[in-house]
């Protein structure tokens, strides 16, 4: 044996013991005083930091060296990952921001009764905080303050607190089905276990973990805030009520199973990241909507179709990148089409610009693999860099009048594309503009126009020859050939071939529907309420039609009208020759007051042969 060589004596199992538990002993010492960074902030001491590899319990003295501990500093503990539990004491008033950042085996913690402010991002990463008591003077709860406690599950908000700024506030509290508030606050309340203000008019936020699929928001609701429903994994189905004007910042951001919302004509801004990475299937986005902006749909992969309405002035940059789109409709009215507005849309075949966008930026095609024709209206004068990189089934292109740009990499790598034509004069072109592209491409210029002619006969390095200009016989920018409506230019396409022009049919990408009569995101046809629709409307005219055949019995007008002055037509009992005539004398004292004096009934005898008769009252 080794030992025995050596002239040692074999160690014992209880000296194997003993080292094993004072290594163990080592490994699980609490975390102490001594694993703390602080400072002496006048007659108090504030704490800066901790030891990284301080693990197990912490309790933070009331005092040190004396002086009494206020403060725990920004990020004071923050990656101090082996701890599992933190003793504040009850002398502390102020945590700073992300205090206690991916303290990752943090289970519970009490903050102590003197603290007012829950800072940004306190809590923040705390993967393992099952449970938090907040005090009764706590009175302001910022954003990210328990962002990513994946394992909290509920939380109550004092009634002292005053101000919540719920933005990011659960964002990755995938257990947390519940945010409860205490009756008696003032300011705020929840509805099972959804956060509002008080009067229900602002929802707050929507717990992460709550397992409900298909969620109403109430029509007292006018404010939706920013993030209200990000990372809610669980929902399908949002119902936004009239008079909610915002979809704001991030709302259904990472909301991986919603596939269904239902926007309202009183909405006029969708924000940024709005439905990032959401899996709507369609979207109807109402023509109340003016802003759409950056990233708002981006990474929609199973969205097919959009059409964005004409008053919206800029798709903002990225606003669909990464989206499933295969048809896009753009309403006339939009002037600028973003930097990567549609970037990585592999899928997209089919995209009409309309003659009112005149600017068109970086990249905003790029990527856009199923592509295979474009027509640039004539008020754009550059195409910006790489607008159509990679579009590599890109066969046809027509740039319009007013262009004198070209970028560069704008038709990079576009393998397949066979012809340009140019409706202005020869544009400048960057020298690598074509890298990468189909060697045969064919230019195509129209008559009279200027820049073309060169001795090799080229342009750009390609054949260019000259063409007759196709006719625009609307003058919406979009040539007959490629117009569904040549004749009408507030129509271009009728992409479900029903007849109906895009911009006038609801569901341009369904030809067994066309209007949405109660505007509930469901087509006519199918809408069970739409029958209902027309019952009423029957019923409603077959009052009408009653009432006025009952009026056609009556006198007309030319029957009751008359040249003399005060004369009465008579119009004789049916199947006699008589006449009833009733008269009542009425008295006053003040011509104000009338009460009846004597009623004079008289039956006139009419003679054959006459029509009609009338009395008259001498004066």
């Amino acid at each position: 044996m080794l030992f025995d060589n050596i002239g040692m004596k074999k160690p014992t199992l209880i000296t194997f013991l003993f080292l094993a538990l004072c290594a163990l002993n080592l490994k699980t010492k609490a975390a102490d005083v001594s694993d703390l960074i602080y400072r002496k902030d006048g007659g108090s001491m504030r704490i800066q930091s901790c030891n990284p590899d301080a693990s197990g319990e912490l309790i933070i003295p009331e005092k040190i060296e004396g002086l009494t501990v206020r403060v725990i500093e920004m990020q004071a503990f923050v990656n101090c990952a082996k701890l599992t539990s933190i003793t504040i004491p009850d002398s502390v008033t102020t945590i700073g921001f992300g205090a206690f950042y991916q303290c990752s085996k943090l289970t519970s913690i009490i903050i102590p009764d003197k603290v007012n402010i829950i800072e940004v991002g306190t809590f923040e990463a705390c993967a393992n905080l099952t449970s938090i008591t907040i005090p009764d003077s706590v009175t302001t709860i910022k954003n990210g303050a328990f962002n990513g406690c994946s394992k909290l599950t509920s939380i109550t908000i004092p009634k002292s607190v005053t101000s919540i700024d719920a933005n990011n506030m659960f964002y990755g509290c995938n257990r947390l089905s519940s945010i409860n508030v205490d009756v008696d606050n003032p300011n705020f309340t929840d509805v099972n276990g959804i956060l509002f203000n008080k009067q229900k008019t602002v929802l707050k936020a929507y717990p992460p973990g709550k397992l409900v699929t298909n969620y109403t928001i109430p029509d007292s609701v006018t404010v939706i805030d920013k993030a209200a429903f990000k990372g809610c994994e669980l929902i399908s189905k949002i119902t936004i009520p009239d008079g909610v004007t915002i979809i704001d910042d991030e709302t259904f951001l990472n909301c991986f199973s919603l596939t269904n919302v239902s926007i309202p004509n009183s909405v006029t801004r969708i924000g940024y990241n709005a439905f990032l990475n959401c899996s709507l299937t369609s979207i109807k986005i109402p023509e109340s909507v003016t802003i759409i902006e950056a990233q708002a749909f981006a990474g929609c992969t199973s969205l097919t179709n959009v059409k964005v309405p004409g008053g919206v002035n800029i798709i903002e940059p990225s606003a669909f990148s990464g989206s499933g789109l295969k048809d896009v409709i753009i309403g006339n009215g939009v002037t600028t089409i973003a930097r990567q507005a549609f970037y990585f849309c592999e899928n997209l075949t089919n995209i009409t610009i309309p003659n009112s966008v005149s600017i068109i930026e970086e990249e905003a095609f790029g990527y856009c693999f199923s592509i295979s024709s474009i027509s640039i209206p004539d008020k754009v004068n550059r195409i910006e860099e790489g607008v159509f990189k990679y579009c590599r089934n890109l066969k046809t292109v027509i740039m319009g009048s007013g262009l004198t740009f070209i970028g560069g990499e704008t038709f990079r790598n576009c393998t397949e594309l066979t012809s340009i034509t140019f409706k202005g004069n020869a544009p400048v072109i960057v020298g690598n503009a074509f890298l990468g592209a189909n060697p045969n491409i064919k230019v195509f210029f129209y008559k009279g126009a200027s820049g073309f002619d060169s001795e090799d006969g080229k342009f750009a390095g390609f054949p260019a020859s000259v063409v007759d200009a196709p006719t625009d016989s609307d003058g919406d920018g979009v040539l007959d050939e490629n117009d569904a409506f040549p004749n009408d230019s507030n129509e271009i396409a009728d992409t479900d071939g029903d007849g109906v022009g895009d911009n006038a049919d609801v569901f341009p990408n369904d030809p067994s529907e066309v209007a949405d009569c109660d505007n509930d995101g469901v087509g006519d046809n199918a809408d069970a309420r739409s029958g209902e629709v027309i019952v009423e409307l029957q019923t409603q005219i077959a009052q009408l039609q009653a009432q006025v055949s009952e009026l056609s019995k009556g006198q007309t007008l030319e029957q009751i009208q008359d040249g003399r002055l005060g004369s009465i037509v008579l119009t004789p009992i049916p199947n006699t020759n008589t006449a009833l005539l009733s008269l009542n004398i009425e008295q006053s004292e003040d011509l104000k007051t009338w009460t009846l004096y004597r009623n004079i009934l008289e039956s006139i005898p009419l003679p054959e042969g006459k029509k009609f008769y009338r009395f008259a009252l001498d004066k």
